[in-house]
């Protein structure tokens, strides 16, 4: 009874084992893709394929499950791979994937009647989502089957070797220098070159890549708001002739003009660029204009420019996630500032010839910001409006210089209460239009000097605006008062100079 029962079990076990290995079994084949954009959505990774072993059975229904490092796209497809001489009918495959998801399903189907044993299968046009995926180097892919059967150790494959930024730099010729109300200083039109990051980073064009529907673009925009009257325009292609202006969507045309109302200039790839070198994306002869109107024009500061691959996502409402190839936003500034504004506007000096803290005398200051100017005087020159700072340098007759502007602090407390008669704003600058009067031992307080600092001296005062007038007057408060009107060392309005003898 015994010896009965242990031939049984052992009849059991060798039919469970034939069972399990009537399928085919697969080895795998895969040469990763060197390099991906780091900014990519939609980054071509490299194929596998799947090919019986000779000791295989019959394939069996079954799937094989891939579940990616990264979010896939797939627009591929399954390639048959027969053996040469191959009498049998393929299995037919499928693909089982949702959007965005890491994982890709193959449904694999016998013909029942005629079943294939010796063949191979590719699958083709897998994308990766790499863009916002930290550490997304190298890509991989693990390998699940049900059904039939994959060789020991080869579930595990690299789709992808790194990962890296498309564009390596950005550099610009020159910067184009302008003042404040719209007249070049400097510079002119500019040269840009974009560099390639890695090898094949520049591009495919439509259709020479697989499951591509779009070719790969460059967009150059500028980080700041572009100011009413600043327009640059773009030459029609780059350098080497393949890449073309095109709108932000891919189409053609004539797109070459950045201001207020297009911030951006897009240029598309019209042929697959060499493949075997790094290359360089050169525009010439960018040319800038900036258009006078009511003054002031521009404030002092500079406009920056950076370049991206595109299709950008944030270009698309709602987005359009079935463009191949698609970015995200990748910023690479420009190695220097594209437009610099430089102030129009000059300063006045003005001099105290002799001023006093002597016992029982002060000297009382007055300085007017005349920036705004009655259109009666236009015709000699008519000043820009414009707010600014006072800076005092004190020379006195024993001791060292020393200085102090109405931006410090300190003349706030030191003219507590005062500052009703005083018009500074908060930032301590005198406004257009407004008078600001001070005592100078108002002045010498609020500079750190003692309450029984006695000063003997001149005063060189320097204004952050033109049109700079004073008046400054020495007393005794009883019986003694005399004033003059301040030298004007160096002044000057926006075309005509003013007079230095007032």
């Amino acid at each position: 009874m015994k010896t009965k029962t242990l031939l049984i079990a052992a009849v059991m076990f060798l039919g469970i084992t034939g069972a399990a290995f009537a399928q085919a079994t697969y080895t795998v084949g895969y040469i990763a893709v060197p390099t991906l954009v780091s900014s990519g959505h939609t980054e071509m990774v490299g194929d596998l394929t799947f090919t019986t072993i000779p000791t295989s059975e019959d394939t069996i229904t079954g799937t094989i499950v891939i579940t990616y490092s990264s979010p896939i796209t797939y627009s591929g497809s399954i390639v048959p791979v027969p053996p040469e001489g191959a009498v049998n009918t393929m299995p037919t495959f499928g693909i089982i994937h949702t959007a965005g998801q890491k994982v890709l399903t193959i449904t694999v189907t016998p013909d029942p009647s005629d079943p294939e044993r010796f063949y191979g299968f590719r699958l083709t046009g897998v994308r990766v989502d790499v863009a916002n995926q930290p550490g997304a180097a190298p890509v991989t892919g693990t390998i699940q089957t049900t059904g039939n059967g994959i060789v020991v150790g080869q579930n595990n494959v690299t789709v992808a070797n790194a990962v890296e930024h498309g564009i390596a730099g950005f550099t610009l010729s020159q910067t184009s220098v302008y003042n404040t109300l719209g007249t070049p200083v400097s510079g002119g039109s500019v040269n840009m070159a974009i560099g390639e990051g890695y090898l094949n980073a520049f591009g495919f064009a439509l259709g020479d890549q697989y499951g591509l529907n779009s070719s790969q673009m460059i967009k150059i925009a500028l980080n700041e708001a572009i100011p009413a009257g600043v327009a640059l325009t773009f030459p029609a292609t780059d350098s080497s002739g393949i890449w073309a202006l095109a709108n932000k969507s891919g189409t053609f045309g004539a797109y070459g003009t950045m201001n207020q109302a297009n911030p951006a200039v897009y240029y598309r790839i019209q042929s697959t660029t060499n493949q075997i070198a790094l290359e360089t994306f050169v525009v010439n002869g960018v040319t800038i204009a900036v258009t006078t109107g009511a003054l002031p024009l521009y404030a002092p500061g500079s406009l920056t420019a950076y370049a991206t691959l595109a299709l950008l996502d944030a270009d698309f409402s709602p987005i359009n996630t079935s463009t191949i190839p698609r970015y995200a936003l990748d910023k690479v500034d420009a190695n220097r500032a594209l437009i610099t504004f430089q102030s129009a506007y000059v300063t006045t000096t003005l001099m105290i010839p002799y001023a006093t803290t002597e016992v029982g005398y002060d000297t009382g200051i007055a300085i007017a910001n005349t920036t705004v100017d009655p259109a009666a005087i236009a015709p000699i020159g008519q000043a820009v409006p414009q707010d600014g700072k006072i800076a005092f340098y004190f020379y006195p007759n024993a001791g060292d210089p020393f200085s102090f502007n109405t931006t410090t602090t300190a003349i706030k407390t030191s003219l507590q209460g005062q500052n009703a008669w005083i018009p500074l704003t908060d930032g301590g600058l005198l406004e257009r239009g407004r008078s600001y009067a001070v005592m100078l031992s108002q002045l010498l307080t609020a500079a750190g000097k003692a309450a029984d600092y006695t000063f003997h001296g001149y005063i060189i005062i320097v204004t952050d605006f033109t049109n700079a007038h004073g008046q400054y007057f020495l007393s005794d408060w009883k019986y003694f008062t005399n004033g003059a009107q301040m030298l004007v060392l160096a002044s000057s309005r926006i075309a005509v100079p003013e007079a230095a003898n007032h």
